[in-house]
């Protein structure tokens, strides 16, 4: 699973991206073999103090799942982003495994 994480309109640290992918590592670890990449990206551009994370998964085979939080505290936004992105990739797998489990229950048609 690579992790890359971008940032516009301020500058991140050692610490919030060692964060990012503490939580990132800690909620998908489950998923590492379904995931090819993840994009974390960091906003503050918003008039109110807010922060905007957006997490965007690239699941092999099966496409991507984006997430957008925005909140006004750095870490609220990354853990709720993280924890929504979680919740939707398990929805996506659960949903292609039964896909394909009815594919193989439907009998073949007679030639």
């Amino acid at each position: 699973m690579n992790v890359t994480i971008h940032a516009v309109n301020f500058q991140v640290t050692r610490a919030v991206r060692e964060l990012v992918e503490k939580r990132l590592r800690f909620a998908l670890r489950r998923y590492g073999d379904n995931l090819h990449s993840i994009i974390v990206r960091l906003s503050d551009g918003s008039s109110y103090g807010a922060i905007r994370c957006q997490v965007q998964a690239r699941i092999t085979g099966k496409g991507d799942v984006i997430i957008d939080h925005t909140d006004r505290n750095l870490h609220a936004a990354i853990y709720r982003s993280v924890e929504r992105v979680s919740t939707a990739i398990v929805r996506r797998l659960k949903r292609k495994q039964a896909m394909d489990r009815q594919r193989q229950a439907l009998p073949l048609p007679a030639s």
